[in-house]
């Protein structure tokens, strides 16, 4: 079976009138928020909280008012504890809810006002919380950052639900409706907090439709670890009912209702050739898996949670990626030097004698503490190495002493990777930092000279990196491919088509051309981000020329597996046919037409 680079196109009716409700075929057009592919009934979730009435107080019970507020907020704190340590990867559903746990901290500026409404109006608490938390949702207007606006309604409605037992519980609520359709579901909801995601684990959810989604955030944390498509800023309201089928299209951002005959028969086809079952764990002694014909492709592991790194060593060697900030994103203040090395002394001594790349901390649009105050990267405009260069200098300085000490003590190799790297005097600039660290530790008495293990290179995921690749590697001792914020910058921005369109041609030659120049630099290469996490998109970092792949715990199997089905002449030979054609759409049908025959489907 063929697929065409129309199969899944079914226009909206003419005029952009919405066609009539029992339509079939009918695509709706969202953004694409995690890739993949995938048909089942639609199990519609719709959780809307009462509304609390103005209820006064008399000012001498501000004071039990507040300690009824501090209790219900301990109360909330605790039963999303207790999620996250149920869920599989604990390291990355903490933070998931990182924001969410931090509206119930005295310190938050949401939950000081709430105390004000208290203490000044004579508000109860219930309406004091209500007020205060819609009001902070309402001035969250972002396309980038809208799931954050909801995060805030779900602690609200938790919130009231813990100072009123009698109140709605939203996430029972939520929890009831799911299990109302047993069996394989794609859950269509209007919102989704990372509290409802965690809830997603272990119920047949094939896919997830949400109306209210940003287009990075922290649900997409949760989400990952379900492994299934995510589309956003899509409304199915009035369209489809509960238990009909839909298809949801990941990589395309598209929804499809009510497939019929050929066009079902043709997304469950589709559904089999793209996604490849997860396999038992597989050890690579050397670190290598081997192509179909022989080739050695290194395999790393991408390190989520630092209490996994000797499992994660033990399986495929190095540590191709740490996100630093991940480490400290539930942190309530910029964690010090001491701890930043007991941290990292813990994760290289974890390791040994495998080496690590730590990247420096890159806060942004999706990756923002209440607790560390880093909103000023989103306000700032600016984030990764310009914005410790910038705004968050002395922060800087603390996280490089701090793997410098790492370095020296335990005498492996460590890649320090800067993120979001423009051009060459970024490089020049933070490597200059890098030696004004190394210069203080060594004056202080603290290294007797500069570490030899320590190696520097890039983070390279903007277009502007790739074209100034030549003298950035000149600065660099390696060179990691970010290839999620890439994709974005390659596609000019357009984030309803950047979530899982790796197979574009412009992206694949952008990364092909990356490589190609590091290996005229004689310098490695290690792509991270989503696309080697995927084992549909093996044969095209092959075809790229890449040979080391950062991929995270849960796909490792699956990845190696693929990397076996692979030959390197036809793998370049799809990549060649997918440049040469200059256009998503033919790219996509290729591909896809590619990876069945791969398959033997």
């Amino acid at each position: 079976m063929g697929f065409g680079a129309s199969v899944l196109h079914f226009p909206l009716e003419a005029g952009g009138a919405l066609p009539p409700t029992d339509r079939s075929d009918l695509v709706i057009e969202g953004a694409g928020l995690q890739a993949g592919y995938t048909i089942a009934p639609a199990c519609i979730i719709s959780t809307v909280a009462e509304k609390v009435q103005l209820s006064s107080i008399s000012p001498e019970t501000c004071g039990a008012e507040i300690d009824r507020l501090a209790k219900a907020a301990a109360a909330v704190a605790e039963r999303l504890q207790g999620m996250v340590s149920h869920h599989s990867n604990a390291a990355s559903a903490q933070s998931g809810l990182t924001d969410s746990l931090s509206y119930l901290q005295p310190s938050s500026p949401v939950y000081q006002e709430v105390v004000e409404h208290i203490t000044r109006d004579h508000w109860s608490a219930e309406y004091a919380v209500q007020e205060a938390f819609d009001r902070h949702a309402a001035s969250i207007d972002s396309p980038f950052t809208r799931d954050r606006a909801y995060e805030a309604i779900d602690i609200k409605n938790q919130l009231i639900r813990a100072l009123n037992p009698r109140a709605q519980d939203t996430v029972e609520q939520f929890q009831k409706q799911l299990a109302a359709l047993p069996g394989p579901k794609i859950v269509v909801t209007e919102n989704l907090s990372p509290a409802e995601a965690l809830q997603l684990l272990n119920q047949q959810v094939r896919g997830v439709v949400i109306f209210n989604a940003g287009h990075v955030g922290h649900q997409a944390i949760v989400l990952k670890d379900i492994g299934c498509p995510v589309v956003g800023n899509v409304s199915l309201s009035g369209l489809i009912g509960h238990g009909e089928e839909i298809v949801v299209d990941g990589d395309k951002g598209f929804v499809t209702l009510r497939p019929s005959g050929d066009l079902r028969d043709k997304a469950l086809a589709l559904m089999r050739v793209l996604d490849d079952p997860l396999t038992e764990k597989i050890v690579l002694p050397d670190g290598m898996a081997t192509t179909k014909d022989g080739v050695k492709i290194r395999i790393c592991a991408d390190l989520t949670n630092p209490d996994r790194v000797g499992e994660l060593s033990a399986q495929v060697g190095e540590i191709g990626l740490v996100r630093t900030e991940f480490l400290f994103l539930k942190a309530n203040e910029w964690p010090s030097e001491e701890k930043q090395l007991e941290i990292f002394r813990a994760i290289l001594q974890g390791a040994a004698p495998h080496g690590v790349s730590l990247r420096t901390f890159d806060f942004g649009s999706d990756k923002v503490s209440e607790g560390l105050a880093c909103h000023d990267a989103v306000d700032s405009g600016i984030r990764g190495i310009r914005y410790a260069l910038a705004i968050r200098h002395k922060e800087f300085n603390t996280q490089l002493r701090a793997m410098v000490r790492a370095a020296a003590e335990t005498q492996q190799e460590v890649r320090i990777i800067f993120p979001m790297v423009l051009d060459v005097g970024d490089m020049r600039k933070a490597k200059a930092e890098l030696n004004r660290a190394v210069g203080d530790l060594i004056g202080e008495g603290v290294i007797a000279e500069r570490p030899q293990n320590i190696r520097v290179g890039p983070m390279v995921e903007t277009s502007s990196a790739v074209e100034l690749i030549d003298p950035i590697l000149r600065e660099s001792d390696f060179i990691s491919i970010g290839t999620n914020d890439l994709l974005k910058s390659t596609l000019d921005g357009d984030l309803n088509k950047a979530a899982g369109a790796h197979y574009h041609p412009a992206n694949l030659s952008c990364v092909r051309r990356s490589i190609q120049a590091a290996e005229r630099a004689g310098k490695p290469v290690y792509i991270c981000g989503e696309m080697p996490c995927h084992t549909k998109n093996v044969p095209l970092l092959i075809g790229v020329g890449a040979r080391s792949f950062v991929v995270s715990a849960q796909e490792l199997g699956a990845v190696i597996n693929k990397v076996g089905r692979c030959e390197i002449p036809s793998c370049e030979g799809l990549v060649d046919k997918i440049i040469e054609s200059g256009d998503g759409d033919e790219a996509y049908a290729i591909h896809v037409n590619y990876l069945a025959q791969l398959n033997g489907a």
